[in-house]
């Protein structure tokens, strides 16, 4: 049976009080999934500072909660920027999965880090070549000063046959910000 929404915030509110009152009753790893939901239900709330101590016990009790990716979410709503990079680039993570890298480079790109988010979308692309985000991986190129790797992305998005009037419009904003004015004008035409 799966729990949601107050019905499961009370469940784990009470697990708290126990743990509270019979700690030692409790194995680390028991409290830290407690804490750790705690702190998704929170965050999920948007009551960040509350997400963050949920987050703190579930790392204290189990230390794969401090380099998680929901850790680093919490710390970058609550503009801890420093902070959720160090989460990030924590050398314990050892996840290796599309999704939770393509989620890891999402983060990196939300802090402006573009060369770990780019880092990340060249090792998703050699796991799974169908995977990464062209938008996204222009994003990264841009932000390092790569606009020419940049708009070849998203040109290659131009080719698709299905939303490619979307396509064609991250093409033309980037060709207005970073491009000449033939190869915007070229860009609009075609858009």
């Amino acid at each position: 049976t799966f729990l949601w929404g107050e019905k499961k915030k009370k469940i784990l509110e009470q697990c708290q009080k126990l743990i509270e009152n019979s700690e030692n009753l409790w194995t680390s790893i028991n409290k830290s999934v407690v804490y750790y939901e705690l702190a998704l239900q929170h965050y999920n709330d948007e009551e960040f500072q509350n997400a963050y101590s949920y987050m703190v016990q579930a790392g204290e009790n189990n230390p794969i909660y401090n380099y998680s990716l929901e850790f680093a979410r919490i710390l970058i709503e609550l503009h801890k920027d420093t902070e959720a990079l160090a989460v990030l680039c924590d050398k314990s993570d050892t996840v290796q999965d599309v999704y939770h890298l393509s989620q890891k480079s999402g983060l990196f790109l939300r802090l402006k880090d573009f060369s770990h988010a780019f880092e990340l979308y060249t090792l998703i692309h050699k796991i799974d070549t169908s995977f990464n985000n062209n938008k996204e991986l222009a994003r990264s190129m841009e932000g390092m000063g790569q606009y020419s790797l940049a708009r070849q992305y998203l040109l290659a998005d131009t080719s698709r046959t299905w939303n490619r009037k979307a396509a064609f419009l991250s093409l033309f904003l980037h060709d207005l910000k970073y491009q000449a004015s033939d190869s915007c004008i070229t860009t609009y035409n075609t858009y």
